[in-house]
């Protein structure tokens, strides 16, 4: 209690109990209705971009939730400056035998380095909402390129954003004269790229991966051994997400100089395995087997716009070998295994009805004269 009645005679003497009963009736009434400020501002910006953007339209949610929180702070920070104008502020504030200044002049300095900040990331949240209804809008279109290049500008606007941000802090707060720092950055700038070389890299690979377009969101990629779905481009690196689930981060730089091999721009995937077929089965009965296999690849809706192949291979030592090998009319990897399956269990079906067996790999033990098994020979069976 003591500080408290030192720090009030020390930075509030000379105020009347009706100025201090104003600054705590204003904090307190700022508080309660600031959420009722925020959503009455977010609803009458729906209402008036509904009337000029039609994609507006069912997205209030979204708005209050993108808005309401910045908005809540910058209602706050007003509140709070509104409230300290109340009061008689002019004792010096001192850290030890420092003199910073009045104490009236810090509260100014810390009440315009916060508001900037608060309305730089209310812009920002604008930004946010503008860059929610341009996706909804390229969700419609056929062309995915749009899906993934409104991310990227959102993003770059936002760095703009932060930097515009923190150069006007610079300016209003601490009197840095801006122009001769941006001056400073072109002389200095060929340490920076050096100091910043596998950023810059990255930067500019991604430019080029949305110029040339070699993948866009959703796609299916192998680069080097990673496989799966592209789910983001960014500035520096572009995520993956596995078939399995994983989340690959992969830089840009090496999207663009390595192989990249786009699965999704397939016309076709194909399948290719090798029967083998147990060597008692007859030429008569081996000749049906291929002509209902090349039936069964001929005759399904995905896979019979591109020949494929059905052929008896080779005569192996313990087996005979039939290559089987189609393309199916996808590029889908789900859609791929399922035709797959099918294809499988028809054939599988059909080597039954045939009385084809698959070949069983034999093995044989060797012995020299006079020695004996390495295990236990069995004992013969009777019957009775």
């Amino acid at each position: 209690m003591q500080e408290l009645e030192r720090f009030l005679n020390t930075y509030f003497k000379g105020n009347a109990p009706e100025d201090l009963f104003w600054f705590v009736g204003l904090l307190l009434g700022g508080y309660l209705i600031k959420s009722l400020f925020s959503w009455l501002i977010s609803r009458g910006l729906y209402i008036l971009g509904e009337r000029l953007w039609p994609e507006v339209q069912g997205t209030v949610n979204e708005l209050v939730h993108i808005l309401r929180s910045p908005l809540e702070g910058v209602f706050m920070w007003v509140v709070v400056h509104v409230a300290f104008e109340q009061l008689t502020l002019s004792h010096y504030a001192r850290i030890g035998t420092l003199r910073l200044g009045t104490f009236r002049w810090l509260l100014e300095k810390g009440y315009e380095a916060i508001m900037i900040l608060l309305l730089t990331r209310l812009v920002i949240a604008l930004v946010r909402f503008v860059a929610y209804l341009f996706q909804r809008r390229a969700a419609k279109t056929l062309t995915r390129t749009d899906d993934q290049l409104v991310p990227f500008v959102r993003d770059f606007v936002i760095v703009l954003l932060m930097a515009m941000g923190f150069m006007i802090l610079l300016g209003r707060i601490f009197s840095v004269d801006v122009g001769k720092i941006l001056a400073g950055l072109g002389v200095g700038g060929i340490a920076i790229a050096l100091a910043a070389r596998e950023t810059l890299e990255n930067l500019l690979a991604s430019v080029t991966i949305f110029m040339d377009r070699p993948f866009v969101s959703g796609d299916a990629v192998q680069v080097g051994t990673v496989n799966g779905e592209i789910e983001k481009i960014g500035f520096r690196s572009t995520r993956i997400r596995t078939f399995d689930g994983s989340m690959i981060t992969v830089p840009n730089k090496n999207l663009v100089t390595n192989t990249l091999e786009n699965q999704t721009q397939r016309e076709f995937r194909r399948a290719r395995f090798v029967l083998k077929i147990s060597p008692e089965t007859q030429a008569d009965v081996l000749r049906q087997l291929l002509d209902g296999i090349r039936g069964i690849i001929r005759y399904h809706d995905l896979t019979r716009t591109k020949d494929g192949m059905v052929r008896f291979e080779g005569i192996g030592e313990q087996s005979l070998d039939v290559l089987v090998l189609y393309y199916v009319e996808t590029t889908d990897f789900t859609l791929f295994n399922e035709i797959k399956e099918e294809i499988n269990f028809r054939i599988l079906q059909l080597m039954r009805e045939k009385g084809v067996h698959f070949a069983v790999p034999l093995s044989g033990i060797y012995l020299k004269e006079g020695q004996e098994l390495p295990f236990p020979s069995p004992e013969p069976r009777s019957d009775f």
